[in-house]
This record gives C-alpha cells, sequence and structure tokens, in this order.
C-alpha cells in the first residue's frame, strides 16, 4: 500500500485547498464562461458559485447545496448549477431537489446514465403508470441501463396487479438482464402471492454467498411462513444468519405479510446496482442507486448498508458510519452492521477500537463463524499473530460444526493461510493453501494466490504456471490474475503471451502500479522499449518514493539484466 506523508500542518493544508479549490474554480469559470458560466450573475450568481464549489471540495455538501438551491432557484437555465445541485442532492440525499434539477438537465440533453431509473421511481411512488413506462422508455433509448427495461415493465404490471409477463426467455436474449433478473424472478412470485412457483426458485439460491441471494431469502422466509411454508423458510434461513435472528424473521410481526410489495422487489434492484458499482469503482452511481433504493423503501435495511458503503466510497465515512449505527440490534443484519463498523475502523488506523468491536461481537455471538472470523482478522491487524492463528483454527472448527459450504471454509482458509505467509512461515502456510486448494479445487482465488506466492518464491514455476492457468480459465475477467499468469509467462521466458495477458489486466484496472511495471518489464523482453518506458512512467506516478526510484532506473536505463528464472521454459 502506497504511504502518504503528510507536508504541512492541517489548518495550513485546509488553507491550501481552498486556495487550489478557488484558483481551479476561477481559472473553470474563465475558461469556460461562454458555455456553461454565461448564464450565471457576475454580480452575485459567480461569488456564490465559488463559495459552494469550496464547500463541495471541503466536504462540506449540506451547506453546498442549500447554495445551489438559491442559484438554481435565480438560474433555473444554467445546466451547470444544475448538475452541482443534482450533485450534492444525492449526497446529502434530498430527493425533491434531485428530481428538480434532473428536470432542467433533461430541457438540454445533459442528463446522466441513471436519470431515467430516478424519474421512473418518482412515478412509480406516484402510482402514476404511464409516467413510469416513459421512463422506461427514455431508459430504453439513452442509458446504458436500458438492458434492464423487461423488469421495470414488469413490476409496473405487477403493481397494477396484472400478471409480470417476465421470463426466464426473456432474461436469457441478454447476459447482463439474465444475470439482475435471476432474483427478480422470485420477487414476482412473492409479490404475485405465488408461494408455490417462488419455493423452486428459492432453493437454487440456498448456496449462494452474493448478498443479493441473502438479501432474497431473508425477505421470502417471513412470506413463506406467512404463507403457511415456516419449515421451508427456517431451511432456507440454514448457514445465511445466525439462529436467534432466523427465528425472530419466522415471528408474526412487521415484516410477516403474505405477499411483498412491488415497491420492495425494485429497491432490490437497485440495492443490487448499488452494491456492484461500488465494486466496480463507480461510487457516484452507486449512490444514486442506493439512494433510490432508500426512497422507494425506507425500510430496506439493505440498502441503507449500500448507501454507507457508497458514503464511505465517496469519503463521507462519517455519514455512513451514522446510518450504521441507526440499524437495530435485533434486525438480521445487524451483523452485517458491525462487520463494516469493523472493517472500516481498520482502514482508518483504529485497529484496537475495531479489535474490541470484534471481541465484543465474538462474546454476544460465540458460535458465529462471521464474529470468529472478524475477530481472528482483528487480532492479526493489531500483531497478535499466535491468537490469530487459533483464531482461524476455532473458526475452522466452527464451520465444521456448523456444515457450511465447502467454499467458505476454503476462503476461511485461504484468509490464515495468507496472514500465516505474511508472518513468514511459507511452510505452513503452503500446507493450509493444499487443503483449502483440496477443499475447493475450483477457486480461482486460492489458485491465484498459490501459484503467484509460488512464482514470487521462484518455487516450481511450471506448476505455478499450471494453477494460474486454471485460475484464468475460472475467472477470465479478474485482472489480478490476468497479471499473475501474464507474470508466470514472463518468468517461463514467452514475452508475447505474457504481453498480450498484462495488456488485458492494465485495461481492466488503469494505473495500478504493480501491473503497469509487469507489462513494461514484458514489453523490454519482448523488444517493444518505447512502450516499457511508457508503462514503467505511469506505474510510477503512482508509485511510492522507494518503489519509484527502481522505476525511474528502468525509465532512464533500460532493464539492465532480468531474472534467471526469466529463461526457463516448462
Amino acid at each position: 500500500m502506497v504511504q502518504i506523508t503528510r507536508i504541512c500542518s492541517p489548518p495550513l493544508a485546509k488553507k491550501f485547498r481552498i486556495i487550489f479549490a478557488v484558483l481551479n474554480i476561477a481559472t473553470l469559470m474563465v475558461t469556460f464562461a461562454p458555455a456553461a458560466f454565461a448564464d450565471i450573475d457576475r454580480r452575485t450568481g459567480a461569488d456564490r458559485y465559488v463559495a459552494a464549489r469550496i464547500a463541495e471540495f471541503e466536504n462540506r455538501s449540506a451547506e453546498a447545496l442549500a447554495t445551489y438551491k438559491i442559484l438554481f432557484k435565480t438560474e433555473p437555465a444554467s445546466a451547470a448549477i444544475a448538475e452541482r445541485l443534482y450533485q450534492n442532492a444525492m449526497l446529502e440525499g434530498d430527493m425533491a431537489s434531485a428530481i428538480q434539477a434532473v428536470r432542467a438537465l433533461e430541457l438540454q440533453n445533459e442528463t446522466d446514465a441513471t436519470a431515467p431509473l430516478l424519474l421512473f421511481a418518482q412515478a412509480f411512488r406516484r402510482n402514476d403508470w404511464q409516467g413510469a413506462e416513459v421512463a422506461v422508455s427514455e431508459l430504453e433509448a439513452k442509458s446504458n441501463f436500458g438492458f434492464i427495461a423487461p423488469v421495470l415493465h414488469a413490476w409496473v404490471r405487477v403493481a397494477q396487479r396484472k400478471p409480470h409477463g417476465f421470463s426466464r426467455a426473456t432474461a436469457n436474449k441478454n447476459p447482463l438482464l439474465s444475470y439482475y433478473s435471476e432474483d427478480q424472478l422470485v420477487y414476482f412470485e412473492l409479490a404475485s402471492a405465488n408461494v408455490a412457483a417462488a419455493k423452486p426458485l428459492l432453493n437454487s439460491f440456498r448456496n449462494i454467498d452474493d448478498d443479493f441471494g441473502r438479501n432474497l431469502i431473508l425477505r421470502a422466509a417471513p412470506i413463506l411462513a406467512a404463507n403457511g411454508e415456516t419449515e421451508f423458510a427456517r431451511n432456507s434461513l440454514t448457514n445465511i444468519i445466525e439462529p436467534e435472528f432466523a427465528e425472530g424473521l419466522l415471528t408474526p410481526g412487521k415484516s410477516y405479510t403474505s405477499r411483498l410489495q412491488p415497491h420492495e422487489g425494485i429497491a432490490a434492484l437497485f440495492t443490487r446496482f448499488a452494491e456492484a458499482l461500488v465494486q466496480q469503482n463507480s461510487p457516484e452511481q452507486a449512490l444514486t442507486m442506493a439512494r433510490i433504493a432508500n426512497w422507494l423503501d425506507d425500510r430496506n435495511v439493505p440498502a441503507q448498508l449500500a448507501l454507507s458503503k457508497s458514503l464511505y466510497a465517496m469519503n463521507r465515512g462519517d455519514a455512513g458510519y451514522v446510518l450504521l449505527n441507526k440499524i437495530s440490534p435485533s434486525s438480521p443484519y445487524a451483523p452485517e452492521a458491525t462487520e463494516q463498523k469493523i472493517r472500516r475502523l481498520s482502514n482508518t488506523g483504529s485497529s484496537r477500537d475495531a479489535l474490541h468491536l470484534a471481541q465484543a461481537d465474538m462474546r454476544r455471538h460465540p458460535n458465529s463463524t462471521r464474529a470468529a472470523l472478524l475477530l481472528a482478522q482483528a487480532r492479526d491487524r493489531q500483531g497478535h499473530t499466535a491468537q490469530a492463528a487459533e483464531g482461524y483454527q476455532s473458526l475452522i472448527m466452527l464451520a465444521e460444526k456448523a456444515n457450511e459450504p465447502p467454499r467458505r471454509r476454503a476462503y476461511y482458509l485461504l484468509y490464515w493461510a495468507t496472514m500465516t505467509d505474511r508472518n513468514g512461515n511459507w511452510n505452513q502456510a503452503r500446507q493450509i493453501l493444499d487443503s483449502a486448494n483440496i477443499l475447493d479445487p475450483n477457486n480461482a482465488d486460492i489458485l491465484n494466490y498459490l501459484g503467484f506466492t509460488l512464482l514470487e518464491r521462484r518455487e516450481d514455476i511450471s506448476y505455478a504456471l499450471e494453477l494460474l492457468k486454471r485460475a484464468h480459465q475460472l475467472a477470465p475477467e479478474s485482472a489480478a490474475i490476468a497479471d499473475s499468469l501474464g507474470w508466470g509467462y514472463y518468468l517461463n521466458g514467452k514475452y508475447a503471451q505474457s504481453v498480450l495477458l498484462l495488456e488485458k489486466a492494465v485495461k481492466l484496472v488503469g494505473d495500478n502500479v504493480t501491473i503497469n511495471e509487469h507489462l513494461g518489464d514484458a514489453y523490454w523482453q519482448y523488444g517493444k522499449r518505447v512502450d516499457a518506458r511508457y508503462a514503467w512512467n505511469t506505474a510510477a506516478n503512482k508509485a511510492s518514493e522507494v518503489d519509484k526510484l527502481r522505476l525511474r532506473k528502468k525509465i532512464e536505463f533500460g532493464q539492465l539484466s532480468i531474472d534467471p528464472a526469466a529463461a526457463q521454459t516448462p
């Protein structure tokens, strides 16, 4: 991880940020005044706009939003103001202002890909089915989210108590639609009170570790119980949540209804989009999706969790933490909220607080593998290696006792092996990895870690290459695995194959330091010296000072020597 060194005191740094913000905005207004800012009143509007932009730079979005509201009233035709109003309204959850901004941007054809989804949600909340259909048509015509239109059309029909008319055959016409509609097929049946059709579909989600599958089962359980399927619901919850939370879901209460409401199914879709976009490093769009999900269903806890993640990804962690604290300890999602808190405390340097929270969580849930994993990882981050190792061993035993799926247990072994390797005991780490590989032989992450570590240690390079080939077949879109396999080909002297894979890895992740350095090395040995220096320079731009020095030498002198292992062939 790149270490960032503070070069001035916080107050002085803050002053510099403000100065740079003013200079950047002033330059922007001078440069683009004829186009974007000609419609802003120079006597008052420009000053307010600069003040609002500075507030944004300082993460004072509530203050910025208040100023943009004033500006928007006086300059409703300004695309620049409408855009800033929209962004800050989304940050603050002011959906009325966001809608106003989107409507203004629509008139100038300046809306982004998520705008039709927001307008769809507004129409749906108002039971304006014609408006909802118009928004979906606009989505199909103008947005890269148009693939999901058949699902939204189906929800409009369900909301009017008509058959949803959506089938797996429809879904299979588009790979993205197929992927994002697999849980929606079940939601449709739950909203149509068709429990008999929902049950066999739900069975396929029991061994899915993804959040969307778990969220589906948690929402379906009380509906199934309300329809006399309590035992089926209880079995569905096995290994999904702790038993005490499971029984709470099956007890008549607020969520104990005989059918799903349509807005809940749509909120689940937007929540799934938000989670995916956070993982794809698109936090702004993720925030929009999470806000829409919360707007449609303010009782949707997964949507709140997704919103918290989105805010954290946008450096608004404090606001996200507030959301986590609002989740009731009795909620089945309370453990996930605790997990997010622990991971954020660890990531922000508060590893001692993270450890205390993990210990308290383990005391509350002594038989929980989730709590055991978090505690082992928290102890590891605090440097309590022996205790962490004991924790991982206890975790494995708990998982076996609970009969958790092999893949999940294999990941526990991978985490343990990673810690063991990092602490200098490679022989034991190798044994743990071999056990994980036996338990889940088609786990791309395990194959990648074992294969790449063998490469780095220059141990059995041919075997390592075979492991990485299998990993790449299992996860062809993983940049990390493409990099590992590319590096394996490099060490085997197969530079043409190495370049192809490393170029793919760079295309997937952009400016990653390690991958770009690997690509530069491969280019150099392949004879593409100019391209090599370009790749090394890209790596140097993001590298730590130590790595930057090495890369600068490569840029200046070339790759003076190569690893002897590079001459080997399988």
